[in-house]
């Protein structure tokens, strides 16, 4: 007898072997719905507890993009609107580093009109500081990660990230280029392979001189794009 053929022998005789393995593991009971009834469907039988592990799909991208629009809530005297632009580049699922330039346009609030219109005419003159730009070197992180239910239908790939940025800041009332700190938690929800979206909070440190910095708090929404 050929090798081909005892091969196929061993084969049949380990198939009927595992038929028989799994028909001993049912119930005493589905064993007899069985035999009385062959044609049962065995998605009905009674296996017990089961569970499904479902893992993330493993991120193959090397850059992840976001245009996002921000604005700053802690300034009593003028609301700032930004847009912000952020390339970072992928060290591995958890830690990006890049860059993230953004522009800014200002709008002054009725208490700052009120209090300038008050101080000038006792001939006092004030300036509220503006930004207009700023530029960092950004590296983040994401300690926490996972996969979210989109109601009900199916799982988005989550990820809570923290921000962290050095680089400078650019004031309409100031010529020089400032020191500026920043971070932020920014969760992420991707609701495709490559496009999610973003919001979140970032707090943001101008220094001006010394002991002197400046913060304010953002809001941050936008899209996110990797690739």
């Amino acid at each position: 007898m050929n090798r081909p053929t005892l091969f196929f022998i061993y084969l049949n005789i380990a198939a009927s072997l595992l038929a028989s393995a799994s028909f001993a593991a049912l119930p005493s009971s589905d064993k007899n719905n069985l035999q009385d009834n062959p044609s049962t469907d065995t998605s009905e039988l009674d296996y017990g507890e089961m569970y499904l592990v479902q893992k993330r799909e493993k991120n193959e991208t090397l850059w992840q993009a976001s245009l996002n629009y921000s604005y700053g809530y802690s300034n009593p005297y003028i609301g700032i609107h930004g847009i912000q632009l952020n390339l970072n580049h992928k060290v591995n699922d958890f830690f990006y580093f890049g860059l993230s330039p953004s522009y800014y346009l200002n709008s002054k609030k009725d208490v700052a009109a009120e209090l300038t219109q008050k101080l000038s005419a006792q001939n006092i003159q004030t300036d509220v500081y503006e930004p207009t730009a700023n530029l960092y070197a950004n590296a983040s992180v994401a300690p926490l990660s996972g996969l979210l239910n989109w109601f009900g239908k199916s799982t988005v790939s989550f990820d809570m990230f923290i921000n962290f940025g050095a680089g400078f800041a650019k004031y309409k009332q100031d010529s020089r280029y400032l020191p500026s700190l920043r971070i932020g938690i920014l969760p992420q929800a991707m609701l495709t392979k490559n496009i999610g979206f973003t919001i979140g909070v970032q707090a943001t440190f101008d220094r001006f001189s010394g002991n002197d910095w400046q913060n304010r708090m953002d809001t941050i929404a936008g899209l996110v794009g990797r690739f």
